[in-house]
């Protein structure tokens, strides 16, 4: 029997630059990209840079896995004493921040 692994339909890099890290988000941050990426996410809070973007210009979908992960990563920044900001938000993303009432959380550049 074969087993099944789901495949995530998210990419992601990030960019250093001199004081700010910048990941760029690419694709769907569902469940399945949440559980394979989430940990990666929050690890790159360890970074000793003290600002950090999560670009989601090409971020077509997300899931309240996602919206859990984005959390985690904003209580972390703020415990870490960082900042944490969103930008380049999709119109479909930026519906489910609000209609949850998370976007008001979060900086939006």
């Amino acid at each position: 029997m074969d087993s099944y692994k789901p495949v995530s339909n998210m990419s992601m890099r990030r960019k250093n630059e001199a004081k700010q890290c910048t990941i760029f988000l690419e694709g769907q941050f569902d469940t399945v990209a949440a559980a394979q990426n989430g940990e990666n996410l929050l690890a790159m809070l360890d970074s000793p840079l003290n600002a950090f973007v999560i670009d989601m210009g090409a971020l077509t979908y997300l899931a309240s896995a996602g919206i859990r992960i984005l959390l985690l990563m904003l209580k972390k920044a703020k415990t870490s004493g960082k900042e944490l900001q969103l930008r380049a938000l999709q119109p479909m993303v930026r519906d489910v921040l609000e209609m949850t009432g998370m976007l008001q959380l979060f900086k939006i550049t």
